[in-house]
């Protein structure tokens, strides 16, 4: 009975040996994984920060090119105006023309 008391208590003091080992193996293994995983998170955070600030800048950049395109159809519009106006005086000298003609050729 000594002997299978003594492989019993071999074989737990193997196991607990083995169990150690694997806990530690396993500590090892769980804390590179934080490292890795903090690691990679402060790379995503600092990739996101640089596509904040493009996004930023684009967002002003079509800002000021919203601005320029508004700014630019109030100045077709009044360019469109003041040429239809002057369209209208031209019609308006042309039939004035043509009237003070038509006696003249009778």
């Amino acid at each position: 009975m000594d002997s299978i008391e003594n492989l019993l208590v071999d074989i737990k003091e193997s196991l607990e040996r083995e169990i150690g080992a694997l806990r530690q193996d396993l500590e090892r293994e769980i804390g590179a994984l934080r490292q890795e995983t903090r690691e990679g998170f402060a790379q995503v955070g600092k990739r996101l920060d640089r596509v904040e600030t493009t996004m930023l800048h684009v967002d002003g950049r079509l800002t000021a090119m919203s601005r320029a395109d508004i700014q630019t159809d109030q100045q077709v519009t009044e360019l469109l105006a003041r040429q239809h106006a002057q369209q209208q005086s031209i019609d308006d000298l042309y039939a004035r023309i043509r009237k003070l003609e038509q006696p003249s050729q009778r």
